[in-house]
């Protein structure tokens, strides 16, 4: 009892103070409560007020866009040449290597003759110079205009759409006039060896007939062969149209001289066991029915013994 007396003393001491400063000053609200409260400073509005906005002629407006506008315009078209310029050098380059792969694939070409590979080189070299001389022009040129009239010309090298069908053409052409040659020099070979039969007294009757068959198949492919070449030399970039018709025109030449070439090898394979018949000497041959290969001839050592009459 005594403890709870003390503690209900020591509770109104300690709010005595403050509900006696409450009524000191007058303040109702805090008459109600036991704790005070520090009060709220007041702000003020220091702000500076916005100045007005200036006022902005329409003449004056538009000149300055159109000004911005223009070095835009220049800024891009700067970049757009220069864009330019970076992808004709690169179609360039594109297109020389093109053309730098079909002169190694000249040079590796064992069925042509040096006189081949020269006249195909040069056809080559010549598109390569007209390409780098056309690459040089663009990259001096200064205004737009010029560079895209430029480009346009080099994009007009189609050198995988006529260039490369054009020289692959020619060299189609020259390995079967290498087939055609080596032909000719075997008939030589070949009428000798009939001629000597024909003096041995054996019947070349049948063998002749298939020498001149033989002899004319050889001046078919000949002369479809050296059509094909006139038409593939005649293609121009100049003229993308008619270059697919000179090519397809080619291409139809080309194979009746691989036709008649396989004529050829039937034929000379009907020569070839009509001299064993006639134990004559006769060469090995292998005929060629296709450009890529030709006939080798080997000679026989030694002559078989002719029987005597």
């Amino acid at each position: 009892m005594k403890k709870y007396l003390i503690s209900t003393s020591l509770i109104t001491l300690i709010a005595l103070p403050a509900i006696t400063l409450a009524n000191a000053n007058g303040d109702s609200s805090l008459r109600r409560a036991v704790a005070t409260t520090t009060p709220t400073p007041t702000v003020r509005n220091t702000m500076t007020p916005m100045p007005p906005l200036r006022k902005i002629d329409e003449t004056t407006f538009k000149k300055e866009t159109e000004d911005a506008f223009k070095e835009y315009r220049a800024a891009t078209q700067v970049k757009k040449i220069a864009a330019l310029k970076k992808a004709a050098e690169k179609a360039t380059d594109h297109r020389i290597g093109v053309l730098n792969q079909l002169i190694e694939n000249v040079d590796a070409n064992n069925k042509l003759s040096d006189a081949d590979k020269t006249t195909i080189k040069q056809g080559i070299n010549t598109q390569i110079t007209a390409l780098t001389d056309l690459n040089t022009r663009i990259q001096a040129a200064t205004d737009l205009a010029t560079i895209k009239t430029l480009i346009k010309q080099l994009y007009d090298y189609k050198i995988i759409a006529i260039i490369k069908p054009k020289q692959i053409g020619i060299m189609a052409v020259a390995r079967v006039q290498g087939v055609i040659n080596r032909l000719e020099n075997l008939d030589k070979r070949l009428e000798r060896l009939l001629a000597k039969a024909k003096a041995d007294g054996k019947d070349v009757t049948a063998i002749e007939a298939n020498l001149v068959t033989f002899n004319a198949k050889v001046a078919e492919a000949k002369s479809y062969a050296e059509q094909a070449k006139e038409i593939f030399k005649s293609i121009s970039v100049s003229n993308p149209e008619q270059a697919k018709v000179l090519r397809e025109e080619g291409k139809a030449d080309l194979q009746k001289a691989r036709e008649s070439l396989k004529a050829v090898g039937t034929e000379l394979h009907k020569i070839i066991v009509a001299l064993k018949a006639t134990n004559s000497p006769s060469p090995t041959v292998t005929p060629s029915t296709t450009p890529e290969t030709s006939p080798e001839v080997t000679p026989t050592p030694t002559e078989a013994p002719t029987p005597e009459a």
